[in-house]
């Protein structure tokens, strides 16, 4: 699973987060293992929101082996760009927000790119920021929606 953090929270528009849930039905419920590749940790440090990345990815673990108690979690940041798409183009299921990097080596079967309107863009109704844990999660709905 691609999860583009970072620069993608400040989007309010095409480029966001995934909402956690959309592994719910794309994960097959006996997956092994479960690799999330998600952006380094010092991509975009303009951006003021890449800091909220770690709790975010904290909680999409939890999420994961919550819904996927027997499956091995990886969530890696950053690293060799080249062994991410190999990962991508052999795994079993890939899922990607949408997010152009991701399209080279993912068309086939096992492709889900995942589009608006599931993706979340817009978070300035959102306060305190994170509240966009419970949105992500499915508890709460997007304010405004």
């Amino acid at each position: 699973m691609q999860y583009r953090c970072g620069d993608n929270i400040g989007f309010n528009y095409q480029y966001g987060i995934l909402p956690f849930t959309v592994i719910d039905d794309r994960i097959p419920t006996d997956a092994k293992y479960i690799y999330v590749l998600s952006d380094h940790p010092s991509r975009a440090v303009h951006s003021p929101y890449t800091s909220r990345c770690k709790l975010i990815l904290e909680k999409l673990f939890e999420y994961i082996k919550e819904k996927r108690p027997s499956a091995t979690v990886v969530v890696k940041r950053g690293g060799d760009l080249f062994l991410d798409f190999a990962r991508f183009a052999k795994a079993k299921v890939t899922i990607c927000s949408a997010n152009s990097s991701d399209l080279a080596p993912n068309f086939g079967p096992h492709f889900n790119w995942i589009v608006s309107p599931t993706i979340i863009s817009n978070m300035k109704g959102l306060r305190p920021w994170t509240q966009i844990i419970d949105v992500l999660e499915g508890k709460m709905a997007m304010p405004g929606k």
